[in-house]
């Protein structure tokens, strides 16, 4: 009777295990074959006031969507649907344009003209503009930033030949884009608008009083911190984060081992094991999770899980994922 009890709490203890194993792995995007896979490529997220936010979302045929997210102190956020803006288009980018509510998605179709929609956002609901509006261009690459202390976002290009230019898109309307000169193989911009990127090589330049200035190196998918706009970080060879501090012109190597790097205003990116990490000012914080894209802002991280579908983590308040 003894040995029947024992084998009775053995299987009752090793169900419980098996059941919290089974509770924390639904919380984690999924790498599995399974039939329901989504279509997604590309996500992106904009933090707009208080605790809410707009999710953009761009297909592997290129249809681009957006939702309203509002996230309190709490690990789970309110989702409020998706709506679908516009289809046809192989990049997209989302950022916030003012302190009102109001949201700019960016989208570059297959032929190099980038278009632009904005959205009037509060907690729970995003008011559209009626179409879709081109500034032009043909370009091959393009990456944004909400403008500091302006209703504008910069936005920085390449063309075919690698060419670079920049634009502007705000609340009263658009500069179109201007070429800056010289010619690089990846860019990137902050929030003062200042341009930056790499050499094919992998040289790091940054444009300082209308000049390119040459910041040595060798790094590849440049991106500015979002703890110090001063640092502008990219991967070594070795996957690991070089910064440039374009104040005093040092290199520091923050270390790490990423995938990539894939966001355009946090050094943020995919781990070694498909989990989420992110830099901050004194160390690498993994975040978790199981992501072939991912974005954050504020604190609200947004990924593409093994499932081509779209997670989310409230990084504030919570450390699990969950579907969006």
């Amino acid at each position: 009777m003894q040995r029947s009890i024992t084998s009775t709490h053995r299987f009752t203890r090793l169900a419980g295990v098996l059941m919290m194993i089974c509770s924390t792995l639904a919380l984690l995007p999924s790498t599995s074959g399974a039939a329901t896979k989504g279509d997604l490529a590309d996500i992106d997220v904009a933090h707009h006031g208080e605790d809410d936010y707009v999710v953009a979302t761009l297909s592997n045929t290129g249809t681009i969507k957006v939702e309203p997210v509002d996230c309190t102190e709490d690990t789970t956020c309110s989702r409020h649907g998706w709506t679908t803006l516009g289809t046809g288009f192989k990049a997209m980018l989302i950022n916030q344009l003012d302190y009102y509510g109001t949201v700019l998605v960016t989208g570059r179709r297959a032929n190099g003209d980038t278009w632009y929609r904005k959205g009037s956002c509060g907690e729970t609901y995003c008011s559209w503009d009626s179409k879709w509006r081109s500034i032009g261009g043909k370009v091959v690459s393009v990456r944004s930033a909400p403008a500091n202390n302006e209703d504008c976002v910069h936005l920085a290009a390449l063309g075919p030949a690698g060419g670079v230019f920049q634009a502007k898109i705000c609340d009263y309307g658009f500069d179109g884009w201007t070429s800056l000169g010289g010619k690089l193989g990846q860019v990137g911009v902050d929030w003062d608008g200042q341009v930056y990127g790499t050499s094919r090589a992998g040289a790091f330049y940054y444009v300082e009083s209308a000049r390119w200035r040459w910041g040595g190196g060798k790094i590849t998918q440049p991106v500015n911190a979002d703890f110090d706009i001063d640092l502008k970080c990219g991967l070594s060879a070795k996957k690991g984060v070089w910064c440039f501090d374009v104040s005093n012109r040092t290199w520091t190597n923050y270390g790490g081992y990423w995938r990539k790097l894939d966001d355009a205003q946090v050094v943020a990116g995919i781990s070694k094991s498909w989990s989420f990490q992110v830099l901050r000012s004194n160390s690498i914080r993994d975040w978790g999770g199981r992501l072939n894209q991912a974005a954050a802002a504020h604190c609200l991280s947004v990924g593409v899980g093994g499932d081509y579908r779209p997670w989310y983590r409230n990084s504030c308040y919570g450390y699990s994922w969950y579907r969006l």
